[in-house]
């Protein structure tokens, strides 16, 4: 599988993606040849080598007359796309990014998203660095794209709405559940252009996974920043883990969790389960904890927490705002489970809820709702376990569990529940 692997850790823009992949291969004629599709007179783009505190890169540069450059409303722009008849690939993406651009100003600004007007969004270069990109990839043809988590710069940020903190507020909304992080860099190295690109095409973020790496191209942003200002893209094939799944996993599940661990030796126990309590509480999938020896002799807890992709910087700095630890790690899992889904059954002490794990179309879990037992055990004044005995057996016996066993499992419509990731 070929990947593409994006660079963010000095942030990103249209125009240093666009020349990054340049850099790596990308034809500039048949570039050109795209965005004269577009119909936008006297628009060219150019590619020029220089260098960035020592290091050689691709400055991609978009030539526009003057006296063009209107603001567009979206549709405007979509239809600009759209009739250019360009490859479905290009103008599908191109389309969604444009969308995902004008839904982040729209929700900043306050307004219906067939109202936003601005600069950024309808300034010719900006059509050009998307189009462009979203056609280099395609002539990349990588199977899969990923990304760094996304350095946003620190500092502010001058716009048409005046001076505004770095992340800029249409940057903040479109990178909300990416992982991202600023720096001590006083720029905007993370442009609304950049972060819509990215946060629309990449499909995971994390650490470069594992590849044998065939080209790097490097893109140049226009500011010095002190340091090489440079977004890196790699392209290669992975390289497959022996032990990342079985050659079979037909009638399973599969998804990507991200992973946070970190040891802690100077917090009680009491308070430990506290924080896992919240984070669960906040959205987290799982969460461990467990003692381990640590460096000197001292005795501490290893935590581990599972969270959805998107939640990974949220759960993180709740994890470092409610713990003492200075630092985590994470990384980006892949999972194979069971599909799952509810099923209530009726018992002496009430309704209990029964989870149900698939594999190959027929149910090979059955466990009763810990906090349906729980409760109806306090209500009756018996064990926990009784009723969850109990529990079994009713379900067991019913027609219910019959009815569950004869379903078929590619059409599991009627009591299939769409979100079980806690249960």
């Amino acid at each position: 599988m070929k990947i593409l692997h994006v660079d963010g850790s000095c942030g990103a823009s249209g125009d240093m993606l666009l020349g990054a992949l340049i850099d790596a291969g990308a034809s500039l004629d048949v570039l050109n040849r795209t965005i004269d599709r577009l119909r936008l007179p006297g628009v060219a783009l150019q590619a020029r080598q220089v260098r960035s505190h020592g290091l050689g890169a691709t400055r991609a540069i978009v030539s526009i007359p003057e006296d063009l450059q209107p603001h567009r409303h979206l549709s405007q722009i979509l239809a600009i796309i759209e009739e250019a008849a360009l490859d479905p690939w290009i103008t599908q993406r191109s389309v969604a990014v444009f969308r995902r651009l004008a839904a982040a100003e729209s929700k900043v600004h306050g307004i219906p998203i067939e109202e936003v007007h601005f600069h950024e969004i309808g300034a010719l270069d900006t059509i050009v660095d998307i189009v462009g990109t979203v056609a280099a990839i395609a002539m990349l043809r990588p199977d899969r794209i990923h990304c760094s988590a996304l350095n946003t710069g620190s500092g502010t940020v001058h716009c048409a709405h005046g001076r505004l903190p770095v992340p800029a507020p249409a940057t903040a909304e479109l990178i909300r559940g990416f992982p991202a992080y600023g720096s001590d860099i006083p720029f905007e190295l993370l442009t609304p252009t950049g972060a819509a690109l990215l946060t629309t095409l990449a499909e995971d973020f994390g650490p470069m996974p594992p590849m044998r790496i065939d080209c790097i191209g490097y893109g140049a942003g226009t500011h010095d920043i002190g340091r090489p200002n440079l977004l890196r893209v790699f392209i290669g094939d992975n390289i497959p883990h022996a032990d990342t799944a079985p050659p079979d996993i037909s009638g399973l599940e599969t998804d990507r969790v991200g992973v946070i661990e970190t040891q802690i030796d100077d917090m009680t126990p009491e308070c430990l389960v506290s924080v896992m309590e919240n984070l669960l509480a906040a959205g987290a999938i799982d969460a461990i904890i467990a003692p381990v020896q640590m460096k000197k002799g001292r005795t501490g807890f290893w935590m581990q927490v599972l969270v959805e992709p998107s939640d990974l910087g949220r759960i993180a700095r709740s994890l470092l705002q409610e713990t003492t630890t200075f630092g985590i790690r994470w990384q980006l899992e892949s999972r194979i489970k069971l599909s799952r889904e509810i099923r209530s059954t009726e018992t002496p002490y009430g309704p209990i809820r029964m989870k149900i794990g698939w594999m190959d179309g027929k149910p090979v879990q059955i466990s009763p709702e810990y906090e349906d037992c729980r409760l109806a055990a306090q209500h009756a004044g018996i064990p926990v376990h009784r009723i969850m005995n109990e529990a079994r057996a009713t379900f067991h016996l019913t027609s219910e569990f019959h009815d569950v066993e004869r379903k078929n499992h590619d059409s599991p419509d009627r009591y299939r529940i769409t979100d079980a990731k806690h249960l």
